[in-house]
């Protein structure tokens, strides 16, 4: 599912090209759009709008509607032109947020999940085989799962080096009745 990005998203928007007459407005439109998107949904959680309410379902159509008449409008370059694609392609999907709460606006949690990972390859110059790789992939699977669940990551190590079903997965029903 795609989502705004937040700042990454604007700030693609922002490094796009402005030369030419539809250069300089389509990008700040579609800032615009999106920057009034999230204020929308900042004056919904201010006010406890609950899901199901129609104001939510009307601006989430509303704001789907602009996205898709701005992205009907061709940018003459090519770098504005590929996010207007991109943007018309997923327009149902970009403003989830605005009907559901619990539905994240950007993709920020994901980012950050994906940082430390990320660090701890370039502090140890990166993955060197295919084992390697997979290695750090697993582990860096499990500290994040373990830290998620809130699970004693030493126990669970622990628990799968000795064969046991540790806390972090659930137990399969005929598993656990033996």
């Amino acid at each position: 599912m795609i989502r705004i990005g937040g700042p990454a998203t604007l700030d693609a928007l922002k490094g796009t090209s402005t030369q030419g007459p539809s250069g300089v407005s389509w990008p700040r439109t579609a800032i615009t759009l999106l920057t009034e998107a999230l204020k929308q949904r900042d004056r919904f959680a201010g006010r406890e709008v609950p899901t199901g309410d129609d104001r939510r379902a009307k601006a989430y159509e509303d704001r789907v509607a602009e996205l898709q008449a701005l992205t009907k409008r061709r940018p003459t370059n090519a770098e504005n032109a590929t996010f207007a694609k991109h943007l018309r392609k997923h327009a149902a999907e970009w403003f989830l947020f605005l009907v559901d709460p619990q539905v994240p606006a950007t993709n920020h949690r994901g980012e950050q999940a994906l940082k430390v990972p990320i660090v701890n390859r370039k502090v140890w110059g990166g993955n060197r085989t295919e084992a390697g790789a997979k290695a750090q992939s697993v582990t860096s699977s499990v500290l994040a799962t373990c830290q998620k669940k809130a699970v004693d990551v030493f126990q669970f190590l622990g628990n799968a080096f000795r064969g046991t079903i540790g806390k972090l997965f659930p137990q399969p029903a005929a598993v656990a009745a033996n």
